[in-house]
């Protein structure tokens, strides 16, 4: 059976296969990666040290300097230890590495990573999330019975829609892609059509959507779905027992895709539950009044970029404006889906004969978007958990991904033989309304650029703002702009044409589909740069220089615009500044109580904290010149000057005496008005257990010998020889999930002087091994290989069982 629907729809699927090469086709070219590399430039680390390049596009600054990093760390580790590395340590003073769900380690494009250089695993990521989200668009379309022009119209306008192409690197887009799979495994349960395969397909697209790394994502997808299967259950009116079957089902789905997921879910959720991001109230950015937001009123003005996806500008042509005093940029605004399709989605809400999935769809949509918009009375979702933890403005981005489902809707009503008669067309005329809107925009503009070449507008807050848009976005020298004054005229035309029956239905599904085709990859086209591999974290002299060092090291910049944080990672130099999320709350505790500001995720360290010295920070990068004693000018480049702190403490060292202060705030206090402490002492919340009394006759004895004999991410080993028993200090971040050995024989992790690592090491040489086994990753790992094999076990008993039906019924 799907096999025969399979080659029923052969060119739907083709067309499909071959849209994404539109975006990224430029990145199968042996020396391209669909990476913005180019922006290095930008950054006085590596000016210089290539050619200058124009900056592509600024706003993706994420993908180089966290994502590909964190991928790079991936493929490097598994090249040596054939596998994922679990741990970070070049960034902040450590961070978990699986369990910050982003770097989406287990996300089967990203598993590729064990043979794969990351360069070419982008490009072979974004190619599966756009073919996994176009295919499963069309089917879930073809199993509400729309036509292959409108399944294939929806799943381009899904594939291409704004939110997609700008999140296109980012874990947003593997989280967002199986959503389309979860409603059509949702309509098929409604269907009553073989549940136990689709129990399974519903597992996977949950899994998946686990997988893929960013848990807002996920959390948003399934509300989504919850909504609209709970809707299609009500409408459909099973009985008491069908009804129950089928909500059964559901939730045996939802509970397979969290064992296949749990490698990620359990992990991040513990990290979670002990970091700042939590502690903070995690990121709903709003006012303390429940129902009602000022921001409610600017967020209202981004109505117009479902019309002009460009109105504001855009990064790639450099001319993005935001005028309004709240939070925006160009990716977090972007709802743009394609104009004819959504004058093809307006034209179903006027439709007598409005199917039940677009009415729920439409419903949802508008929910979403009051949320994102905080309009009034809708403020009081981002202040209910977990909604108060996200950052609900992204609720926009799964508003145009079901928007243009309903699109395909829209399209097959118009093209439906029965609904030709005047009387039940008449739901098409409001679909010019959009169109004519946008027409009518670019006409007012256009008057003011050809007549009126001084404008002085009454409010001085938003004149920068008017010329911007007049002399800049009006510009049609950009093709852009020219496409979004072209597509609405063309669609004028087309409805005339079709109308008067000049055309024919098949003709003019197909200039729907290519018109709006061309348009989305005119609007999509290099927002993800393809740029030449050579561009991506070339060898610079800053690098070259510090990488001289033995033993293990940090860097700490003056400002994040010298060496940005998590760069060093990719070079596997370790930089006492990040940028991330969760943050571990112990490491912004010590970073605030220093002075530091009030955002965990990005943190500016100061060469003038007390405790920089204790943490091994051995290089400090500035642009102006550093006059503080130990303080070595080591390279001045023009843009910058690196300095060689040379009181920088080793990263392991040993202590024979410690205190203990319950109090862990008068601890940390300690810590920071007496730094010089922490040289003599170790400082614990509790006295440690089995520990014997010191002696302080040997006090003054030859000091100790400590050596890494290597450094991994997960997995360090150190010789140390001391004349007397004392404590091993590490400066690395503590958590309950490293342990450690002495000479093979485990031995006990001490939480010491509040956030790092300690070990007791008896007198003697002896050999230490650190290394890093959650039990959380243990338990995960064990769950989703059992929920792959009941995902396995369904799908093959299915088999056997229509097999065997088969073979009976010949």
């Amino acid at each position: 059976m799907f096999l025969k629907l399979l080659k029923t729809d052969l060119l739907p699927l083709a067309v499909i296969l071959l849209v994404p090469l539109f975006i990224i086709g430029g990145a199968l070219f042996p020396h391209k990666a669909l990476l913005p590399a180019d922006l290095l430039s930008g950054y006085p680390a590596w000016q210089g040290s290539f050619e200058s390049q124009k900056i592509s596009n600024g706003l993706l600054s994420d993908v180089m300097l966290q994502f590909y990093p964190w991928r790079k760390l991936a493929y490097e580790e598994a090249q040596t230890t054939g596998r994922f590395p679990l741990w970070n340590p070049y960034e902040l003073t450590g961070q978990p590495l699986v369990a910050n769900a982003q770097s989406a380690l287990f996300y089967p494009p990203n598993f590729l990573l064990h043979w794969i250089r990351p360069e070419n695993v982008v490009a072979i990521c974004a190619y599966f999330n756009l073919i996994l989200l176009g295919i499963c668009t069309l089917y879930f379309c073809r199993e509400i019975d729309l036509t292959k022009t409108a399944s294939l119209f929806a799943a381009i306008t899904g594939m291409l829609s704004g939110p997609v192409i700008v999140w296109l690197g980012y874990p947003i887009v593997n989280s967002m892609a199986s959503f389309p799979l979860m409603l059509l495994a949702g309509e098929k349960i409604l269907n009553g059509r073989r549940l136990i395969p689709w129990i399974g397909a519903l597992g996977v697209g949950i899994g998946l959507s686990i997988l893929g790394g960013h848990p807002e994502t996920t959390f948003y997808i399934c509300v989504a779905f919850g909504l609209y299967f709970l809707l299609r259950l009500i409408v459909k009116k099973p009985g008491f027992k069908k009804g129950l079957l089928w909500l059964g089902a559901v939730l045996a789905g939802i509970f397979i895709g969290l064992l296949i997921g749990a490698i990620q879910w359990i992990p991040f959720i513990e990290f979670l539950s002990h970091s700042a991001t939590l502690s903070e109230g995690g990121r709903s950015m709003g006012g303390t009044q429940i129902f009602f937001s000022n921001d409610w009123r600017y967020n209202l003005s981004t109505i117009v970029t479902f019309l002009i996806p460009n109105f504001f500008g855009s990064p790639v042509t450099h001319n993005y404006f935001w005028p309004f005093p709240n939070y925006q940029n160009y990716n977090e605004q972007t709802v743009y889906f394609g104009l004819i399709p959504l004058a093809l989605s307006f034209s179903v809400l006027f439709n007598r004969r409005r199917r039940s999935q677009a009415s729920i769809l439409i419903g949802i949509s508008l929910l979403f978007l009051a949320v994102a918009w905080r309009l009034p009375g809708f403020e009081v979702v981002n202040h209910i958990p977990p909604f108060s933890l996200l950052l609900n403005s992204r609720l926009k981005m799964l508003a145009s991904l079901m928007l243009a489902m309903v699109a395909g809707i829209g399209l097959d009503d118009w093209m439906n033989p029965e609904q030709n008669d005047r009387s039940s067309s008449r739901y098409r005329i409001p679909a010019l309304l959009p169109v004519i809107f946008s027409l009518t925009l670019f006409g007012v503009i256009g008057f003011a650029n050809l007549f009126f070449p001084n404008l002085n507008f009454h409010d001085s807050r938003y004149q920068a703002f008017i010329e911007h848009l007049v002399y800049q976005v009006f510009n049609i020298n950009q093709p852009q702009i020219m496409v979004s004054i072209a597509v609405p005229a063309f669609f004028l035309l087309l409805c005339l044409l079709y109308w008067r029956r000049i055309i024919s239905r098949a003709w003019f599904g197909f200039s729907v589909i290519t018109i709006t085709l061309i348009e989305l990859v005119v609007i999509a086209w290099q927002y993800n740069p393809v740029t030449d591999k050579s561009l991506v974290y070339p060898e610079i002299p800053l690098v070259s220089l510090i990488r001289q060092e033995s033993q293990p090291f940090r860097t700490l910049s003056t400002d994040l615009s010298l060496f940005p944080p998590n760069a060093g990672a990719a070079y596997r130099i370790a930089q006492i500044e990040g940028y991330d999320y969760p943050v571990s709350s112990s490491i912004f505790d010590l970073y605030r109580a220093q002075g530091g500001d009030k955002v965990s995720h990005r943190q500016v360290w100061s060469f003038n904290y007390p405790l920089v010295d204790w943490l091994n920070i051995r290089y400090v990068i500035s642009a102006v010149p550093i006059q503080k004693n130990g303080y070595s000018l080591v390279l001045d480049q023009p843009s910058y000057k690196v300095y060689r702190n040379e009181n920088a403490f080793p990263r392991a060292y040993m202590v024979y005496d410690y205190q203990v202060i319950e109090d862990k705030a008068k601890l940390l206090e300690t810590m920071v008005s007496t730094p010089e402490i922490l040289k003599e002492k170790a400082l614990f919340s509790q006295i440690p257990p089995n520990i014997p009394a010191v002696n302080d006759l040997l006090i003054d004895k030859i000091p100790a010998e400590v050596e890494f004999l290597s450094y991994r991410m997960d997995r360090s080993v150190l010789k140390v020889n001391s004349a007397r028993a004392g404590f091993l200090v590490m400066s690395d971040l503590y958590t309950k999930g490293w342990k450690a050995t002495i000479d093979g024989q485990p031995t006990s992790v001490l939480n010491s002087d509040y956030a790092y690592r300690a070990v007791y090491v008896p007198e003697g040489q002896h050999q230490v091994e650190f290394y890093y086994q959650p039990y959380s990753f243990t338990l995960s790992k064990t769950l989703s290989l059992l929920g792959v094999l009941i995902l396995l076990s369904l799908w093959l008993y299915h088999g056997f069982v229509v097999h065997k039906i088969s073979v009976i019924s010949l």
